[in-house]
């Protein structure tokens, strides 16, 4: 049994981890990952990713709720694809195309839409439509556990977050205001999506979480795990209590960020040793 809880990563995807053209987080964590982080995987909804759409998110949350999973949620990082389409009833396993996608969104902000339909490839007989479901999910998720520091990576493929879009807007200001995290600083917008990139982006929105609910007496920091992290920034654990309990996180996941930087990590966020 380890000596501390991994982080717990709620990856909401449709991906099948496959598809390099389409740069998505590898379907298992790196080696240098798996000592302090982990993917939630639900035994029976398979797949790589832990949620596919909302069906299968509410189903998982369904049975946080009635306590029958504690094991499973609740999540500590969230890293939230935008487009959930390749997991829907009756296309199981289809890969979406990238460049109607990227037409589509161009499309959408041109004309101001408040969707956009998107015709399949010819070989997929049927459409999709340009949504945000991945967004939602996570941010909904966020919310209903906002008692919980939650470190929200969003993930596309546009080369922005789409924050110019009204319902994306819309997103972002109510989660600001309720979470009082901009979670776009920390998303991952057209570059390669590796685990490298995404993990290192959760830590710091979970840092930043994790003052805010510390700041307003929601979550409660051990005062000696602080005090040992001011004397030896190598201590091993954080511990933290909150409504869902105890958990003891690993500060080598905690600053995975900053690794290689000659600095302690109360030198980068000093906030985080001072709360």
């Amino acid at each position: 049994m380890s000596a501390y809880d991994k982080f717990r990563i709620l990856w909401i995807d449709d991906c099948e981890g496959d598809s390099s053209d389409y740069q998505y987080p590898e379907p298992r964590l790196p080696d240098e990952f798996r000592d302090h982080f982990e993917i939630i995987r639900s035994p029976h909804l398979g797949g790589p990713s832990t949620v596919r759409n909302p069906q299968e998110f509410a189903e998982l949350h369904q049975t946080f709720l009635a306590e029958e999973n504690t094991d499973l949620l609740p999540a500590d990082l969230v890293a939230m694809d935008y487009v959930l389409s390749k997991w829907s009833p009756g296309n199981r396993g289809i890969i979406a195309d990238a460049t109607a996608e990227d037409a589509a969104i161009e499309a959408m902000r041109e004309e101001n839409t408040q969707g956009v339909n998107l015709a399949a490839p010819e070989q997929n007989c049927g459409r999709r439509s340009a949504t945000f479901e991945g967004l939602v999910i996570g941010l909904v998720y966020a919310t209903l556990t906002s008692d919980h520091p939650t470190g929200l990576v969003p993930m596309t493929n546009y080369g922005d977050l789409l924050e110019g879009e009204p319902e994306v807007r819309a997103l972002h200001d109510i989660t600001r205001t309720i979470l009082h995290v901009d979670y776009s600083r920390y998303g991952i917008s057209g570059v390669n999506r590796a685990w490298a990139n995404v993990i290192p982006q959760g830590v710091r929105s979970w840092r930043e979480r994790l003052l805010h609910l510390v700041k307003t007496s929601r979550v409660d920091v051990s005062l000696t795990d602080l005090s040992a992290l001011a004397d030896n920034q190598s201590h091993p654990v954080l511990t933290i209590s909150t409504r869902y309990g105890v958990r003891q996180y690993p500060t080598a996941g905690l600053f995975v960020d900053l690794q290689g930087v000659s600095e302690p990590p109360s030198g980068a966020s000093s906030n985080e040793h001072h709360m």
